[in-house]
């Protein structure tokens, strides 16, 4: 075999394996839409947000905002409207998710007022 055929069975190969997990990805967000009911919900202390990763810490869990297909919900003390870019550490927030491969993905993240209970 020579060296060009090695090169096109490995490219092909990595094609291949890049379009089943694409493939599983989609699948396991399908999963995560058809759930209907929340499975938690926690609020407290604002401890992270990453906008690179989508990925903010409460209470030190930390949660996926939103997935590839699904956007968060994000709303700010009194509006109806918010941003993730609008979030800041120190906030009180609460965090409606659902899990995702042992992971927590936010389907909705509102702003609280400030209450020391919350505190961790």
């Amino acid at each position: 075999m020579n060296k060009h055929a090695v090169w096109i069975v490995l490219f092909a190969s990595g094609i291949v394996a890049s379009v089943m997990a694409a493939d599983s990805r989609r699948v396991a967000e399908s999963v995560f839409m058809a759930q209907k009911g929340l499975l938690g919900a926690d609020a407290g202390r604002l401890q992270s947000v990453d906008l690179d990763r989508r990925r903010v810490i409460v209470n030190g869990y930390e949660y996926q905002a939103g997935t590839d297909m699904t956007a968060v919900e994000v709303k700010m003390l009194g509006s109806s409207v918010g941003a993730l870019e609008l979030l800041a550490e120190g906030m009180y927030v609460h965090v409606e998710y659902r899990q995702l491969r042992g992971k927590r993905i936010s389907i909705a993240i509102r702003q609280l007022e400030v209450d020391r209970r919350l505190d961790h």
